[in-house]
């Protein structure tokens, strides 16, 4: 078993082949995403590959280590985030584990914490997870079948889902797939504006610029535009991989929510969905079981299932770590 960290040594064919045909092979994964984490200022990407004694893939995981800032407050800021990784032939565990010891090798130094977001079940590798000083915390995902009938699509809405995208409908949005530089721009401003509004912290333009350029063409990311009256008033970013969609920016203007877009356009991606041959939306985070949400409650409106896969955590600096969980909380206040 080799391990490969340097990206001009990998077969970049071989690579994205692995993650086509992988059961649980997703975007995050791909090279196109590393690419995107690559070219964007602050982002430091991760790639371990091990190849076997054919050079045949049998295991990768793509991550991340970002700093919101630079300078000490990038230095308590830093996090690593692997999100769908790792993918193993055959779930092979002591690859895993092999994998999981050489993140901890490169990031232990650069990072407050790493946290891994699963998007399938892993609990085969949670033994070597522990193993590797990683701590397991519930926590949920919301998956909708668009598979389905559009119909049934419709009617798995909850009655208040429901009724404000029959109300949306009836006063004129419009649904559009946004393609032009322009449009981009104008999501990214929306998405920054909510954001803001709920004191969350954003990537800067330059993350979705490296989006559009690298995945649109590739039919691996989609902007999902409301209008009201020919003017953008919400916009939906997905990924587009396989057969699944996964939610992953949303953003709506202040004044628009009598408009109720943020119910009208999940169930026209949803139906975009099921004519182009998606077979199920991930929703994304739900929070922690028996916590009580609003985002969970508000997902689940539109008729999806409650998933457990769980995150694996392990904190590098505890003390940096509390310094910037406090930090975090002032710079809300403070926003």
């Amino acid at each position: 078993m080799k391990i490969i960290t340097d990206p001009n040594q990998i077969n970049k064919k071989k690579w994205c082949d692995f993650v086509i045909n992988h059961p649980n092979g997703n975007v995050f994964q791909t090279p196109f995403m590393f690419e995107v984490y690559q070219k964007t200022k602050n982002y430091e990407q991760i790639i371990i590959i091990t190849v076997g004694k054919q050079t045949e893939i049998i295991g990768l995981l793509v991550g991340y280590t970002v700093k919101e800032h630079s300078g000490l407050l990038g230095n308590i800021s830093a996090r690593t985030i692997v999100i769908g990784g790792p993918l193993l032939l055959n779930n092979d565990t002591k690859v895993g584990l092999k994998i999981l010891q050489q993140l901890n090798a490169f990031v232990g130094r650069k990072s407050i914490f790493t946290q891994f977001r699963n998007l399938f079940e892993i609990s085969f590798l949670r033994n070597e997870f522990q193993k590797s000083g990683y701590v397991y915390e519930d926590h949920l995902d919301i998956i909708n079948d668009i598979a389905i009938s559009k119909e049934e699509i419709k009617s798995n809405l909850k009655r208040s889902a429901k009724k404000n995208y029959n109300k949306a409908v009836n006063k004129g949005l419009k649904i559009k797939l946004l393609s032009e530089v322009d449009e981009i721009k104008a999501s990214y401003e929306l998405i920054k504006e909510t954001y803001k509004r709920v004191k969350l912290p954003y990537p800067e333009y330059q993350f979705f610029k490296n989006l559009y350029s690298i995945l649109f063409n590739k039919g691996f990311i989609k902007f999902f535009g409301a209008f009201f009256e020919g003017t953008l008033i919400s916009v939906r970013v997905e990924l587009t991989y396989k057969t699944i969609i996964y939610d992953y920016f949303t953003g709506t203007s202040e004044n628009a929510k009598n408009k109720y877009p943020n119910d009208f356009i999940p169930v026209e991606i949803f139906i975009w969905g099921h004519d182009n041959k998606y077979k199920s939306f991930d929703f994304g985070g739900a929070g922690k079981p028996n916590v009580p949400y609003g985002v969970r409650d508000y997902k689940l409106k539109f008729g999806g299932e409650l998933v457990e896969f769980g995150r694996f955590e392990k904190i590098h600096k505890p003390i940096l770590f509390s310094v910037g969980k406090l930090g975090l909380k002032v710079w809300k206040k403070l926003r």
